[in-house]
């Protein structure tokens, strides 16, 4: 017993990627379910609303609104970058490379996904799901 929890009695014991972490018995485990998800949706709603005000506002800044001709987000996003200079081309590389980073874990999952829905397709190797879906 660890000498940090000398009231509580014995802690329970919580399977966390087969790693034992002792937590004490009056602990919640909706708390810690609830608070990375809860997180991660504040999160992804503060950047769609900040998208969307961008969007809205974009016909009343008139460099804004050349990026944006025909819905380009990322014409949008270049042109409320320009202030900034070389920074924003920095940025816009980083923010390109991000999105092929984002895409290839899903590329490889739907690849997964196809094998383990529909069983004869495991003879098929991986990265053929994953220029298929690239073509696509």
């Amino acid at each position: 017993m660890p000498a940090s929890w000398p009231d509580l009695g014995k802690p329970k014991q919580v399977a966390h990627f087969r790693v034992l972490i002792p937590r004490p018995h009056h602990s919640y485990s909706k708390k810690y379910f609830s608070w990375p998800r809860d997180t991660s949706d504040h999160l992804q709603i503060t950047l769609q609303c900040l998208g969307a005000a961008a969007a809205i506002s974009a016909p009343f800044v008139p460099d804004w609104a050349v990026g944006y001709t025909g819905g380009n987000v990322g014409g949008l996003i270049n042109a409320m970058l320009l202030p900034v200079n070389k920074l924003g081309k920095v940025l816009m590389i980083l923010l390109s490379l991000s999105v092929t980073a984002n895409n290839s874990p899903t590329i490889y999952s739907m690849g997964n996904a196809f094998q383990t829905l529909i069983p004869p397709l495991v003879v098929v190797p991986r990265y053929v799901f994953s220029v298929f879906s690239t073509a696509v």
